[in-house]
């Protein structure tokens, strides 16, 4: 160990000094020992100087080197120092994948402080909430974005779910922002771009609302002629005829409707409804079955009843 190197040290100067004292006198001795401690005291003075001027600009490569006692020291020092660097390079490497994660991220990310002053942000934060890293950073974040239900979402501290903003600059967006604690103290602010998708859904809404209502008028009608060839067996053939005629473009007008939604589905989802084409041949097959049997019913009293036909 080091501290018993140098008692080792001091301790062999101290036997010199006695064995000189022994052979010659007390002050050859003494001047000996007093020689061997200044010699030693400039040593370690000289070492501690090149150790304080390299603590002030510390760096693998420039550690001293020495001899004897000190040279452990600077050895061990070296060791340190290269471990540290080490670290600290796989630190920082490891840092810039995440940063690089998270600039690539299609997602906005916002990183804030307690007081939610913006610490960073990516480039998607800064297209969907208008943010500038070098000029932003410091800045609270509801000074920048001035919208009322972000403030009252902040202010709410429930981020358990999203909320939405809509925005007119500089064009028409829709925003999801979410707020994520993920330190004691430093927030995520989330923000991802759903104008798209909420068009989507005002389509659907639309779309469905329309459908509905179109679908329900044909309906009724084949309906009601069902009903009234049920509830009147012995209608003359002009009149079933007629009715059947209307039927049949009622029912043309359903899988126009249909089409129209296998149509949309397949631009959305890019692939053919397969099953869905089955599933709608299959249930206008029926439709046709039940029509025919329809018709047979309506046919086969009037083929019986001769002068009812007549009539």
């Amino acid at each position: 160990m080091f501290w018993l190197r140098s008692i080792f040290l001091y301790f062999f100067i101290a036997v010199i000094a006695f064995a000189i004292s022994a052979i010659t006198n007390i002050i050859w001795g003494f001047m000996f020992a007093l020689v061997m401690l200044s010699i030693t005291i400039c040593y370690h003075l000289i070492n501690l100087n090149r150790l304080n001027q390299w603590l002030k600009h510390p760096d693998v490569d420039t550690v001293p080197g020495s001899m004897m006692l000190w040279q452990d020291v600077f050895d061990q020092l070296y060791e340190q120092v290269r471990s540290q660097k080490k670290s600290k390079d796989r630190l920082a490497n490891t840092l810039d994948r995440f940063l690089s994660a998270a600039e690539a991220l299609p997602d906005g990310v916002v990183i804030l402080d307690e007081y939610d002053r913006i610490e960073w942000c990516n480039p998607a934060s800064q297209i969907h909430l208008g943010l500038n890293r070098k000029t932003d950073s410091g800045q609270q974040i509801t000074n920048l974005l001035r919208h009322p239900a972000l403030r009252e979402y902040l202010k709410e501290q429930d981020f358990s779910h999203p909320v939405t903003l809509r925005t007119m600059r500089p064009q028409e967006q829709v925003l999801s922002v979410q707020m994520i604690p993920f330190d004691s103290t430093r927030k995520l602010l989330l923000s991802r771009d759903i104008t798209q998708l909420d068009r989507v859904q005002t389509v659907h809404r639309d779309f469905v609302a329309n459908v509905s209502h179109e679908l329900r008028t044909p309906l009724t009608v084949v309906g009601g002629f069902i009903e009234t060839m049920i509830d009147m067996p012995h209608i003359d053939a002009p009149t079933r005829e007629q009715h059947m005629q209307l039927m049949y473009e009622q029912t043309q007008r359903m899988q126009r409707l249909v089409d129209d939604l296998l149509t949309l589905s397949k631009l959305e989802n890019g692939q053919q409804l397969k099953e869905e084409k089955k599933l709608i041949s299959l249930s206008y097959s029926s439709y046709s079955a039940l029509r025919l049997k329809v018709y047979r019913k309506a046919a086969t009293p009037s083929a019986s009843n001769p002068s009812h036909a007549n009539a």
